[in-house]
């Protein structure tokens, strides 16, 4: 079996046939087509001027992209239309064949779980190439059609991202009432155990002086103030480092945690009557 390069007639996709049979279909539009009409065409340009066998004029692309483009086939589109647009980067229509493929043909919209961002990205690069090299009037034609398309595209996906960020906000002012609450009963025992705390610390402190002065001024009786002294001593010590270097800092802790959660819930709230305003104005255009 010898293959040969052949066109189908009907819809212009480009075909490999089996040369020794008389018929075959195109595995595109599924139409019958005789071989040698189908090979004939390949070898001649629509427009009736004579082909390069094997390359195909930027008319056979064009048109091939357009009803690969038609007959919903946008892989094949794409394939047609890039070829196009390689070797004949001038042809706008190479460039708007591939824009009208990868988005079939204006019918992809972000949904929730994919936003194809990375697909309207590639579209306005193929749009800004197309633009640059198309007429006036074919300008104006794909411009109109492009901006329509984009304009929904661009507020499908916003309205997505305003739910998603809704949805975060939501959650975290949910998080920051509960963070609050528990912040201000945390506070309130933090404030009065460091409060005890400084008592019993000011009540060693007290006994410590104490005695120590006593060393000093009791002359023959200052003996009986060593001991205690030297038994308080460590305690003391103990309590103020704990007091004023462990809790009291943990305490100044839970106070700001407690504040940050206050400005969460309110800035997240705010955030959330925003979202609401600028979504319905999205909906409502």
């Amino acid at each position: 079996m010898k293959l040969v390069s052949a066109m189908c007639p009907n819809c212009g996709a480009k075909l490999e046939l089996d040369e020794n049979m008389e018929k075959g279909f195109c595995m595109y539009c599924g139409s019958q087509i005789l071989v040698q009409d189908a090979v004939q065409k390949y070898k001649v340009e629509i427009s009736g001027r004579v082909s390069v066998e094997g390359i195909l004029s930027a008319e056979d692309l064009a048109k091939n992209g357009e009803t690969l483009v038609n007959i919903g086939n946008y892989q094949q589109a794409y394939d047609s239309c890039k070829e196009l647009s390689e070797k004949y980067p001038d042809d706008y229509r190479g460039w708007w064949g591939m824009i009208r493929a990868i988005t079939s043909d204006f019918a992809i919209m972000p949904v929730e779980t994919d936003y194809h961002e990375n697909i309207r990205n590639i579209a306005a690069e193929y749009f800004d190439y197309a633009v640059k090299v198309a007429n006036d009037s074919d300008r104006k034609r794909i411009t109109e059609i492009y901006e329509k398309w984009d304009k929904k595209y661009y507020h499908q996906q916003h309205v997505f991202e305003l739910r998603d960020e809704y949805g975060r906000c939501k959650t975290a002012h949910s998080n920051s009432i509960g963070s609050q609450i528990f912040g201000g009963f945390a506070t309130v025992g933090m404030f009065l155990l460091v409060l005890l705390l400084i008592v019993v610390t000011a009540i060693l402190g007290f006994i410590e002086i104490a005695c120590i002065i006593g060393i000093f001024t009791e002359g023959e009786g200052s003996f009986l103030y060593i001991i205690p002294a030297v038994l308080f001593l460590a305690p003391t010590v103990k309590m103020i480092m704990f007091t004023f270097f462990g809790k009291l800092p943990e305490f100044i802790g839970v106070i700001k945690a407690t504040r940050e959660s206050a400005r969460v819930r309110v800035e997240s709230k705010a955030r959330m009557k925003e979202i609401d305003s600028e979504y319905n104005d999205i909906t409502n255009k």
